[in-house]
């Protein structure tokens, strides 16, 4: 008989982070390998520095309001633009040129106290994982974009000085979300960090295959396909920038990763769909994940009530719950 898949998702880490051991860049996310580009730090593609003018009306990110992306740049491919309406933020008008002459004596303690926590979120969503302020630097198969560096990697690189991860939240229809924070020594690094992402995955040509025990990705109920391991290949991998007028440059990620395994003479499958966002504002870059399962195949049960296939426009709802309260509680650290 096949095995039957497991309850809910395992969350799993992405890019940002610690990928293999349930902490995306620090935390875990919602489906396993869906965090295969997880977390990698948002950016644009202009040479500038990517900063937020003072007193300027920015676009509620992601943005993907219909702006149509350079036709020249062979690194990007389509992506929806039927975002839900854009909501409109001002950023306030004392967001520091310079380096603050005083900063929070914990500065990994400050971005994460920004972060959106429980209390910050609908009663519908729930804790998938904890925050983490030291999510670890890594790289390899599984572990970042192509299996490269992660984002945390890239960030160090860069020179970020501190690096975290958000609470993640399973959001009631099977998807889970996260924010993570990173900090950089100034605007310049910050942008510096966004293009070596962008052109970490622009350059990845091959499906990059990797694998992952059953024992991490936990889709089986316990007791069948222990010692299984699952061979992970990239699907579809698209990039997309945007510049809005006035507003913040985004760098958008969608990775969809092909998961199979074989089992007692049975084959079966899933797909990791991972969507993310790269937003710099000023010194910190902040990066919205959204990721689902879907497409299980071979499972005696079907396909489960939690399986969902994440969109773009999902991503953007759920960036407009929290991304307000987020640069608010920034401050002097942007």
């Amino acid at each position: 008989m096949p095995g039957t898949m497991f309850s809910q998702p395992n969350p799993q880490p992405g890019d940002g982070g610690q990928r293999r051991t349930g902490l995306i860049v620090g935390g875990a996310v919602a489906a396993v390998a869906l965090a295969a580009g997880a977390f990698v730090l948002f950016g644009g593609d202009d040479e500038g520095n990517g900063s937020v003018m003072p007193g300027t009306t920015v676009l509620v990110a992601p943005t993907v309001d219909g702006t149509e992306p350079d036709e020249t740049d062979p690194t990007v491919t389509d992506l929806p633009t039927t975002v839900p309406t854009t909501v409109a933020t001002t950023v306030p008008a004392t967001v520091p040129a310079t380096l603050p002459a005083t900063l929070p004596s914990d500065v990994a303690a400050a971005l994460l106290g920004a972060l959106p926590s429980a209390a910050d979120v609908p009663d519908t969503w729930e804790i998938a994982s904890n925050p983490d302020p030291a999510p670890p630097a890594l790289s390899g198969p599984g572990l970042g974009y192509c299996n490269g560096p992660n984002g945390v990697s890239r960030a160090i690189a860069a020179g970020a000085g501190v690096q975290v991860h958000g609470t993640e939240f399973f959001v009631g229809n099977g998807g889970a979300f996260a924010v993570s924070a990173f900090w950089f020594e100034d605007t310049n690094a910050a942008a510096s960090f966004v293009e070596a992402t962008k052109r970490q995955v622009s350059e990845c040509t091959s499906a990059s295959p990797y694998t992952m025990p059953e024992s991490e990705f936990d889709m089986f109920e316990n007791g069948y396909g222990d010692d299984a391991v699952w061979n992970f290949m990239t699907a579809e991998t698209k990039v997309q920038s945007t510049s809005p007028a006035g507003g913040v440059p985004t760098l958008l990620v969608h990775t969809k990763e092909r998961g199979t395994t074989t089992v007692e003479g049975f084959e079966y499958g899933v797909i990791v769909d991972d969507i993310t966002t790269f937003e710099q504002n000023g010194r910190v870059v902040l990066i919205f994940n959204l990721n689902g399962w879907h497409d299980m195949t071979g499972f005696a049960n079907g396909e489960p009530d939690w399986a969902y296939t994440p969109t773009v426009p999902d991503l953007a709802g759920l960036v407009i719950e929290v991304r307000r309260t987020i640069l608010d509680r920034l401050g002097g650290l942007l």
